[in-house]
């Protein structure tokens, strides 16, 4: 879903565009293609009449098309400004969202796509924190310098990054871009507005988790995490579990409306797998056991996840 932050900087762009009063950089072009694409993709999913009384189909596809083709420009990938990370974010979001909707008939065709795709992904959002570390993105030094509005804009897509980075890592088996030694700022403040409040919250209890999805990584699949013993695994397997068990009860209490809860089951559901099967570049087999609570039932190979 577009939020109202994205959507108000679309018509500031738009009207830059169309009513320029100064020359626009390459990346925000991009940018403005890619919310183009989402606000249309948005409107179709929610079937609004509007989508029914104009060609939004081909609309969407128009700037689908030209945002893919802005961010593989030079321009895009190798100049640090803000507009080209936000762009780059968009192409992850747009690249995973492919990933999780397309189907083939071809099992193997349909893994290879994916694989293209993850690659992908992992090539954008190491390009967006080169391009983040450059503009200091990371540390509060540099932030507290800006307006309240840029800097709050800057912390969002920030952690936006780390999380999306977060997973991806853990997911293919790669060290994360991210070290937590090496940042400082703080994470952005709840909106005031009711409508995009909760999904401030969402997103903050999903900074959480992308925590807990690096400190797996490290714990459990790290070159210095097989050095480790058995044992020294098997304790580290029950500390993320509690840690994600208690996660997944502060989800519940968050909620869209007073009888819609968050959707939990899939944003905690990759690390949960992740705690008892290796990652896609890590053949080695992950601890032998994990104590998980209401488990009635463990082998030496697998352990299965708490009903969520």
């Amino acid at each position: 879903m577009l939020s109202i932050a994205q959507g108000l900087q679309l018509e500031k762009l738009c009207q830059s565009i169309y009513f320029p009063t100064e020359t626009l950089s390459p990346g925000a072009i991009t940018l403005m293609h890619g919310l183009i694409y989402f606000c249309i993709d948005d409107f179709m999913k929610e079937h609004d009449s509007f989508t029914e009384e104009h060609d939004c189909h081909t609309y969407r596809q128009q700037s689908g098309d030209a945002f893919a083709v802005a961010l593989a420009q030079y321009d895009t990938l190798a100049i640090p400004t803000l507009e080209n990370i936000q762009a780059l974010s968009l192409g992850v979001s747009l690249r995973l969202f492919y990933i999780f909707c397309e189907r083939a008939d071809d099992i193997q065709a349909m893994r290879a796509q994916e694989e293209g795709k993850l690659s992908l992904c992992w090539f954008y959002l190491s390009t967006a924190w080169t391009m983040s570390q450059t503009l200091g993105l990371h540390r509060e030094s540099f932030l507290k310098h800006d307006p309240s509005a840029l800097a709050d804009t800057k912390r969002r897509i920030f952690w936006l990054l780390y999380s999306m980075d977060k997973n991806l890592s853990l997911s293919l088996g790669r060290t994360s871009n991210f070290h937590e030694d090496d940042i400082d700022c703080s994470v952005f403040e709840l909106s005031p507005d009711p409508g995009q409040r909760v999904w401030d919250l969402y997103n903050h209890e999903f900074i959480k988790l992308a925590a807990l999805q690096g400190k797996t990584y490290d714990g459990l699949y790290s070159a210095r995490a097989h050095r480790q013993s058995p044992e020294q695994r098997d304790r580290i397997v029950e500390e993320l579990a509690a840690e994600l068990l208690h996660l997944r009860s502060q989800l519940q209490s968050v909620r869209f409306t007073s009888n819609t809860p968050l959707p939990i089951s899939d944003l905690i559901f990759t690390t949960i797998f992740m705690l008892t099967q290796p990652p896609r570049s890590q053949p080695q087999a992950p601890p032998t056991k994990t104590s998980w609570p209401a488990s009635s039932s463990q082998t030496t190979s697998s352990t299965t996840p708490p009903s969520l």
